[in-house]
Order: C-alpha cells, then structure tokens, then sequence
C-alpha cells in the first residue's frame, strides 16, 4: 500500500513512493501454517452477535467441514491481497545527517530533507488509528503464525528489515483499511505547522536553493532551515542554521 504526505513545497505534485527492498512488508513473516483447534470457536465467538440463528448454523458447518490447510489458503489468500494492498505505511528516520541516505533519496544530495513534528503529525491521522512502529533489525527472521496471534504476525511482517538497514533508524506510522482513490494511493493533507525544520542537501543547486528559502519565508516562517555541509575532518555531514539575515532574495 502507499501512503503520501501532500505537502505543498515546491509544487502540488504528488511523489508516488514504492519500498526499494523486496524483503520489505515480506509475506513470509508471516506464517498461516498452524491453526489451533479453539481457533474455530473463536470465529464464531466474534461474530456471533452480528450472525441470525440460521447463520450461524451456516457458519459452523461451514468452520468444522473446512480442513487447515484450506483455512489457511484462505486467510492468506485474503490477507495478502485485499487487505494488505489498504495497509498504508509511513517511512520516517530518525537521522537527518546520514551520509548514506542522502545519497540514495535526495538525489545525490542535491534534495531536501523535512524534520516533522510527529506528536502534531499523529494528531492529524488520529482518527485513522495509527500505530507507531521502530523497525527491527536482524540477519535472519521467523514467522510469526497469524492463527496464534494475528497483531503480532501483521507486526512482525511491517516492521523486521535486513540488519544491513540499519544506519537508516526507521520509524514506521501503519494506517489499516484506509480507503484508495482512483490511483489506488491514499492522500493525506497535512498541517504546514508539522513540518519545523528543512535541510537542504549539500550539492543543491544555488536557484533551487534560494527558490526553496524563499518558499519557506513565505510558507513556513516557524521551520528552522539548514545547509548540509561535508565535515572538514571526517566522512560526514554538518549541518549549519540559516538566520534571517542570511537570506540572499
């Protein structure tokens, strides 16, 4: 699933954003191979409020004529298709300076990176139910078995990456059952209150440079801005403040 954050920076574009790593949200993390015996009547327990008597009759034929292995064909097959293609996923990190992804996501450094407020940007989505997850790292992984414990399993699947991943810090925001627009894409307009700081990629362009200072005097007046800068005696980026009377317009 995709999740876009429309903020109005340079343009009102929308940047259609896929996962670069095939082990991201990977199915395999998730294991439909064991169905405990109770967990039939744990089905007909949850749905019996909202099933009429001849319903329900249907249903727990239906539940004890049905083998494991066709239940879980079933479940996997609806999970991994219907209901994960409505999962929508937010990739923030929890570094701004790290020589790596600036050259991987901002186009060789010549991008910008935007620091977000995410207690206000929660605020935002609250009624969407986000959760917050802190990705975990590992060089090998297990299935958790979605039969035992379906939150767990779904958790498991959105927030485990290789440990070569690490560097990037990622913390995820997961909305469910979000409801896709033409595009199949799911927007979300933002405060412009949530963005508080931008950093402006060490390679920039001097006009793309000052075009974006210039959008956010206007725009963004509370966003604290900054230049990346190579660090003289290391292999790392610096960051330097912009103040007012630095503007160049």
């Amino acid at each position: 699933g995709k999740w876009l954050l429309k903020i109005p920076l340079l343009s009102d574009q929308v940047l259609t954003i896929t996962f670069n790593d095939p082990y991201d949200c990977y199915e395999g993390l998730i294991g439909f191979d064991l169905v405990p015996d109770t967990y039939r009547q744990t089905v007909l327990r949850r749905n019996a409020s909202i099933l009429s008597p001849s319903q329900l009759r249907e249903v727990t034929e239906a539940l004890n004529t049905t083998t494991d292995e066709q239940m879980s064909g079933t479940y996997k097959n609806i999970l991994m298709g219907s209901e994960i293609s409505h999962v929508g996923i937010c990739c923030l990190s929890e570094n701004f300076d790290n020589l790596l992804m600036w050259s991987h996501y901002t186009g060789k450094h010549q991008g910008v990176c935007l620091g977000l407020d995410v207690i206000m940007l929660r605020q935002y989505i609250a009624a969407l139910y986000p959760v917050l997850i802190k990705v975990k790292y590992s060089q090998t992984f297990k299935k958790e078995e979605f039969f035992v414990d379906h939150r767990k399993a779904l958790s498991n699947c959105f927030k485990t990456k290789a440990e070569l991943w690490e560097y990037e810090k990622e913390i995820r925001i997961v909305l469910f059952q979000l409801t896709l627009n033409e595009d199949h894409q799911f927007l979300l307009n933002i405060g412009r209150e949530v963005i508080t700081e931008v950093y402006l990629g060490s390679e920039m362009q001097p006009e793309v440079e000052q075009d974006i200072i210039s959008i956010c005097k206007e725009s963004y007046p509370a966003a604290r801005i900054y230049k990346m800068k190579l660090a003289d005696n290391s292999f790392s980026l610096i960051q330097e403040e912009y103040h007012q009377t630095l503007y160049r317009l």
